[in-house]
């Protein structure tokens, strides 16, 4: 009998743990070029038609922690954090098939969110040690072997963008890979150089 709740706890344990949802932290800046950069992901993006470009801070995880925690937890840990410039105005990419908008204006803020982020007790757990943080929107997820020849031919000026990053979002991944932000916390508002 013993036995046999141990494998009832096991399986229900295994069912919790799948219907835990899939939650992240992400910067949906406001640019004057997302139709473009959509525009390069309906052919090389099998997510583009479920989030829009984004910038991630705390990738994808799975956590029992409700939803009305996590916000009080982001909003606590971003409480100082200004408004702040960004831009992305070159291709970056990896040996996965990647090919991204870097962020160049706006990258030691939006490395110091991602850090703080995950220094917190709630998130450190899910760091990925495997990928290093690099601030960027992914247009792209190629074959290996097409990335330098996609790369050639992207025309790279009508993806860049300037803007001013003043919200942080929490999303939940639905099964079918959507996004359903449920959360955007404002950041502190100031004059802007």
């Amino acid at each position: 009998m013993r036995l046999l709740t141990n494998v009832i706890h096991n399986k229900r344990r295994k069912i919790e743990k799948m219907s835990m949802p899939w939650r992240s932290i992400l910067i949906f800046p406001k640019i004057s070029t997302a139709i473009a950069i959509q525009h390069v992901g309906e052919h090389f993006d099998p997510l583009v038609s479920h989030i829009r470009p984004h910038i991630s801070l705390v990738f994808p995880f799975q956590s029992e922690m409700p939803d009305t925690i996590l916000i009080e937890k982001v909003t606590q840990i971003i409480s100082g954090t200004s408004a702040f410039p960004a831009a992305c105005t070159r291709l970056g990419h990896d040996d996965n098939g990647y090919i991204w908008l870097e962020a160049d204006q706006g990258r030691d803020t939006f490395t110091k969110l991602h850090d703080q982020l995950y220094s917190d007790p709630v998130f450190a757990p899910f760091l990925r040690r495997d990928i290093p943080f690099q601030p960027h929107i992914t247009i792209a997820k190629v074959n290996q072997g097409n990335t330098d020849k996609i790369i050639a031919g992207i025309k790279i000026q009508d993806l860049c963008f300037s803007t001013l990053i003043n919200a942080i979002s929490i999303e939940r991944v639905a099964a079918n890979n959507d996004s359903d932000e449920f959360a955007k916390m404002n950041l502190i508002s100031g004059k802007q150089h």
